[in-house]
Parts: structure tokens; C-alpha cells; sequence
């Protein structure tokens, strides 16, 4: 932070996230990605179009805060519609009903041309190259391993978050490093209200930077070692994650974000995107539960062990069939020759006569 090497980006917090933004002050760490040659890109774009695999859930959703920076039921928003008076980077992260995507209305029942909503009924927006508008012939036509944006695995606003989170469980958050950290990164992100931005004092319990800034992060690989870090530093078994909707432990059992809970700060907030693969198992209900993964577990042993028993009898049965056709083919063969009679030896040669 004291180098002045990085910087947030102020050109647009949905922008970063795109192909104009790479390497900029605000990226430390990225994987490089490039549409050219095919095969050396990732396939996010036609993820979140075509299959939609990697869908936010719900209750996702449902976690982001309102604009001024507070929970719903504290809000003076409260009573606004679903999607509206929200943090800013919800409408600059997620694809909802009602909203503009590829050209298109996004609908509830999963009859949109260009793309498709059915898992969830919503979408991420980052890292694709998709937006409002309608895209062009190339970008809709891109397949797995041609999407060229870099992903970005740790950026300067993780530091400055990881920074005032260690400055608040130090009883050392100020003003200053408020107005350094977590407004400046609203700020960046498009808050306005000033309940938002202002520093909320010395009480641990509001001036902790883990509040609307928890929103999902989850970033395969480089994620799970930074928290895992974080957590041994605190001295706990576990990680936790402030801007995460769950929770993971080391003994891989998820539950869900409650509000309120402080957690550790491992991340920035205004990163709040999903790695496909890191996503946790839930039930319909969207909560996991041990007694789910036992039954899965269950499940899963019952059929290899099915499979091992039949395959183990269809072995036995060729095994036997094979021993049967060899025996008798031996007595065959052992068999005395067969006699043949002189009438039969007389015809036999008249024939060939």
C-alpha cells in the first residue's frame, strides 16, 4: 500500500471485469486468457449464455445490502421493490428478470433467443463479453476455450479490505483508514449516500469493513489459500469469509451467511463473483445439510458396489462357459475314428471317380 504501485480503478467498476480493463493499476495477480489462438481461452461466455451452469442462487441474491449501506430490515429502502435501491454492483454483477442482457428483456420463464436463465432465473455478468447490447456475430458464436478476458485472482482491493480487517480486530480502525479502505472502495463502486460513506465510529461492531462488502468472492485456487492463511493467522480451525454467502470450514461443511456475523475479510467485496467449481452443495432448499451428503454417499457406495458384484458375476459366467467349450472339445477330440462301412467307401470313391 505504501509503494503507490497499485491503485483501484475509477474508469468503472463493471468495466474491470472486462478485456479494456487488463492489467490495469488495480490487477496484482491474473491468469491470461486470449481468444486467439483457440483453445488458450476460458469458457465463461458460453456458460453463462448457453448453459448457465454457474447461476447465482436466490438467496445469493437476496444477501446483497441497499444502497446506503445497510441490511433491508434496517434500511430506509426496506420497502422497495426486489431489485431496486440496491448495492450498486448488484446490477453491475448479476442478470435478473426485468433487466437488459444481449438486447434482450430478461424473462422468467426461460423463452429469451440469445441466452438462457433456466437453472436459477439469473446470471452473472462478469468476465464475459456480453452486455446491454445486442453482441456481435463473433462474440455470440464463442465456444469452450475461447473466451479472452483475464481473470483476476487477487487485486489491490483485497489488500486494502484485508487491511482494515486487521486494523479492526486490532481496535485500530480511524477515520483515516476507513476513508482509505472500504469508502474509498464504495466510492469506487457507486455509492452515493452519504450513510454509506461515513466513517460509523469506534464501535467494532459497525466500523468492521463486513457488511454489504461480503458478497461472494469465491475464486478458484489462489481464494481457498488466501482465507486458509488468514484463518491460521487468528489462530482458528477453519477459514471464514466476510464476503462470502457461506461459510467453509476445513471440514468442508458449509452454512449458510447469516446477517450480523462477523467474519474475516479475505477479499474485496467489490469483487463478488463465482468460480463454477467452487460453488457449495445445497439441497432444493438452497441449505446444505450433513444428513443430504450421508444419503449421497450412501448412494453413490450402493451403486459401485452393484457394479462390482455384477462384473464379478459376468466374469464367472464367461469363465465357466469358456471351461465348458474347452472340455468338449477334448473329449472330441479323444473320441476313437468313426468306422465306415464299405458300401459307404465304394460310393465315396464311385463319386469321386
Amino acid at each position: 500500500m505504501e509503494m503507490g504501485v497499485y491503485a483501484l480503478y475509477q474508469s468503472g467498476y463493471a468495466k474491470l471485469f472486462t478485456e479494456a480493463a487488463e492489467h490495469s493499476s488495480e490487477s496484482i495477480f491474473n491468469v491470461e486468457f486470449v481468444s486467439n489462438p483457440t483453445g488458450l481461452g476460458h469458457s465463461i461466455d458460453i456458460v453463462m449464455r448457453q448453459y448457465n451452469s454457474a447461476a447465482p442462487l436466490k438467496n445469493f441474491v437476496d444477501s446483497y445490502w441497499m444502497k446506503d449501506g445497510k441490511p433491508r430490515e434496517e434500511s430506509a429502502y426496506a420497502d422497495s421493490p426486489d431489485y431496486e435501491d440496491l448495492d450498486p454492483r448488484f446490477a453491475q454483477t448479476i442478470v435478473y428478470p426485468g433487466s437488459v442482457w444481449m438486447g434482450e428483456t430478461v424473462k422468467t420463464d426461460n423463452t429469451n433467443v440469445r441466452f438462457t436463465n433456466k437453472q436459477t432465473g439469473f446470471i452473472y455478468k462478469k468476465y464475459t463479453v456480453y452486455t446491454e447490447q445486442v453482441p456481435s456475430d463473433e462474440e455470440y458464436r464463442l465456444v469452450s476455450n475461447c473466451s479472452p478476458i483475464n481473470i483476476m485472482l487477487l487485486r489491490y482491493a483485497d489488500v486494502l479490505l484485508m487491511y482494515a480487517e486487521a486494523k479492526n480486530e486490532l481496535g485500530e480502525m480511524t477515520e483515516e483508514v476507513w476513508n482509505r479502505t472500504v469508502k474509498a472502495i464504495r466510492q469506487r463502486a457507486g455509492f452515493t449516500s452519504s450513510a454509506a460513506l461515513a466513517y460509523p465510529g469506534n464501535d467494532p461492531a459497525e466500523a468492521s469493513p463486513s457488511d454489504p462488502l461480503r458478497t461472494p468472492d469465491r475464486v478458484c485456487g489462489r481464494r481457498d489459500l488466501l482465507q486458509r492463511s488468514a484463518a491460521l493467522a487468528r489462530g482458528r480451525n477453519g477459514h471464514e469469509q466476510s464476503e462470502h454467502l457461506y461459510l467453509r470450514r476445513n471440514t468442508h461443511r458449509y452454512a449458510e451467511f447469516q446477517q450480523g456475523t462477523r467474519l474475516l475479510v479475505a477479499g474485496s467485496g467489490s469483487r463478488d463473483r463465482d468460480c463454477p467449481l467452487a460453488a457449495p452443495p445445497t439441497t432444493r432448499a438452497g441449505k446444505t445439510t450433513d444428513k443430504s451428503r450421508q444419503t449421497m454417499k450412501y448412494i453413490h457406495g450402493t451403486i459401485r458396489l452393484l457394479a462390482g458384484i455384477m462384473t464379478t458375476a459376468i466374469f464367472f459366467v464367461w469363465l465357466v462357459k469358456k471351461r465348458t467349450v474347452r472340455s468338449s472339445r477334448f473329449r472330441t477330440s479323444n473320441r476313437p475314428p468313426r468306422r465306415t462301412t464299405k458300401s459307404s467307401h465304394w460310393s465315396s470313391n464311385r463319386r469321386i471317380r
